[in-house]
């Protein structure tokens, strides 16, 4: 893991408030039976002002407590861009409740669920930190899913009374974040804590992807949405109208360490933040060259160096099932091969977390296969690797099968990878493969034991046979996508080693280790 090293531009933290969700974890097979579910919690303070110590601060010395109650929506508007390098230390919200209260960073953790994750503030003002910086431990103690921890501000404060209030931030149109963090986080928008129990913490989120370096994201508020697994429903559009608070949170697996630095927040489309140029990257001689194509698509590039557990594929179904990676085998038809990991670890229907420690260990997806034919007579021996591109539109049923959906848009993939043998990169159909007799359109990539890089066109794969004689084309397959699939052919006896180091997409993708 790739960690950023960063100090933290301490400002005068001065109202704190409670709140927290639920485990966010989707399964493309299983549905959310038993989903545990995570309330309130809240961080308390005896001082209010700026620490003068440049030592690392715990949350108790840096933040005010907070009323968890919310009253009635407020509505107005004037959302000002807040910039961590102006050293502003409250970002005015233009929906203050006439106390001061609102607009000020403070800490959410999973203490009140027997977590033990905490932020670790850094007083001091450091280069390397552009605005709240600081570093998420998570720490599962005697909890019974993933650890979280997050930083939240809340948009009207307090009332007079000490209660918090709600607001209606239609207005905004949604909200700008530019940031860096090691691992993938989440927005979360929070509606105190009465309205948070009626929906059982399972609250509309916005999913991130993990970057190294500042990136702005722009995000509306229809792109809210709430886990897969929520019973009591809830619109973005009907949360923005009596909305607390937003908040920035990293859940990842017990002992992870995530650091981040929140540059800049503002209502939708006012971020300026303008990254420094990114220097050009030294392609392996044998890769192909980026074919620095406009970005068509909404599909994010993958890195594994950077933890993420997830693809941001940019064109989930709705349920928040698209992007994990799963893996299969030859087993259906009688073989008997299977993959070795690098790291423990432990599959949990239901849970996507168990990829985790894979990732963290191999800055990829990697393991060593053992090819074994077992009773198999048809074909090779094999061991597949791969990710949904839409994911499941319904967990109501019993049979996962995938969503297919138009990426034409991509227009085609980039990988970047290592692998003792060729391995087929494949156009997964999901419930049409059978259709097609499973002969479906393939680009084979060459074995590489250094990291190699390759750009395939949709128009560069290929039926590898006749098959039953029903003809599909790349460019017909991509129109009807359910999955990518990374399948690795080997001989009996024998064994390989692969890893999968990045994903994107041809057009305006980036891939590389």
């Amino acid at each position: 893991m790739h960690l950023k090293s960063c100090g933290l531009s301490l400002f005068a933290l001065a109202a704190a408030s409670f709140t927290f969700t639920a485990c966010t974890d989707s399964n493309p097979s299983t549905p959310f039976a038993n989903t545990p579910v995570a309330g309130p919690t809240e961080s308390s303070s005896s001082s209010d002002g700026i620490p003068t110590s440049s030592e690392n601060l715990s949350s108790s010395e840096i933040f005010a407590s907070s009323s968890s109650s919310a009253q009635s929506p407020i509505i107005q508007a004037g959302f000002q861009t807040w910039r961590g390098t102006d050293k502003a230390q409250q970002i005015i919200t233009g929906y203050d409740a006439g106390t001061g209260t609102s607009g000020y960073w403070y800490e959410v953790n999973d203490s009140a669920f027997n977590g033990a994750s905490k932020v670790i503030w850094v007083a001091a003002a450091s280069e390397q930190c552009e605005g709240i910086c600081g570093t998420f431990v998570l720490d599962r103690a005697n909890m019974t899913y993933n650890p979280f921890a997050a930083v939240a501000f809340d948009l009207a404060g307090k009332n007079a009374q000490g209660e918090l209030v709600a607001i209606d931030a239609t207005d905004m149109g949604g909200i700008c974040i530019t940031y860096s963090s090691d691992f993938a986080p989440t927005l979360e928008l929070s509606l105190g804590e009465a309205q948070n129990a009626i929906y059982e913490y399972a609250l509309p989120i916005k999913s991130l992807r993990k970057t190294a370096t500042p990136e702005t994201f722009n995000i509306k508020w229809s792109e809210f949405l709430q886990p897969a697994w929520a019973k009591n429903k809830i619109t973005s559009e009907e949360a923005i109208k009596k909305l607390v608070s937003i908040q920035f949170k990293v859940q990842a697996t017990t002992g992870s360490e995530s650091r981040f630095d929140i540059i800049e927040v503002g209502s939708y489309g006012n971020c300026t933040y303008t990254p420094p140029p990114t220097p050009p990257i030294d392609q392996n001689p044998d890769s192909d060259p980026n074919p620095n194509l406009p970005k068509t698509s909404p599909f994010e590039t993958w890195y594994g160096s950077l933890g993420d557990y997830r693809i941001i594929t940019g064109y989930d179904a709705g349920t928040e099932t698209s992007g994990y990676w799963f893996t299969y085998g030859d087993d259906p038809i009688a073989g008997a091969s299977y993959i070795v990991w690098p790291v423990e670890t432990d599959y949990i229907p239901g849970e996507n977390d168990w990829m985790d420690p894979i990732i963290d260990h191999c800055e990829g997806i990697c393991g060593t296969i053992e090819f074994n034919k077992g009773k198999m007579t048809e074909r090779s021996p094999f061991i597949g690797l791969g990710f949904n591109i839409a994911g499941e539109k319904s967990l109501d049923d019993d049979i996962y099968t995938g969503e297919p959906v138009d990426a034409s848009a991509m227009g085609g993939v980039c990988v970047t990878y290592t692998s003792n043998n060729d391995i087929d990169l494949i156009l997964g159909l999901g419930a049409k493969e059978e259709e097609y007799d499973y002969n479906l359109p393939t680009k084979v990539l060459p074995k590489s034991q250094t990291p190699m890089t390759k750009y395939v066109a949709w128009a560069d794969f290929k039926q590898p046979s006749e098959g039953n004689g029903k003809k599909i084309s790349g460019e017909g397959a991509a129109k009807i996508l359910t999955m990518i699939k990374f399948e690795i052919p080997g001989e009996h006896g024998t064994q390989a080693s692969v890893n999968i180091k990045s994903v994107g997409p041809y057009n305006g993708g980036d891939c590389h280790p």
